[in-house]
């Protein structure tokens, strides 16, 4: 996707943001929900999810092959820098 203009959602423009603000840092899903969102918290929400799915697809894999967007079990999400 290097050198290609993406069309994102709002949503999905604000997730990528927050993940490169604080990329290498796991991202609760309460706090994404919340911040992306603009919605209370809860346990059976999963809408976050498919932002995220999106976002994914059109962001591709880094050069690696590698995702960029991990998901952290129990925890909630990292955007992973590639290494050098």
């Amino acid at each position: 996707m290097e050198g290609q203009e993406l069309k994102l959602t709002s949503a999905e423009f604000d997730l990528l943001r927050l993940f490169l603000e604080s990329a290498g840092e796991v991202l609760s899903r309460e706090m994404l929900v919340e911040q992306v969102l603009d919605k209370k918290y809860s346990p059976f929400e999963r809408s976050i999810e498919f932002h995220i799915s999106n976002l994914r697809r059109k962001l591709g894999p880094q050069k690696n092959g590698r995702e960029r967007i991990r998901s952290v079990r129990g925890t909630g999400y990292l955007y992973a820098w590639p290494k050098a």
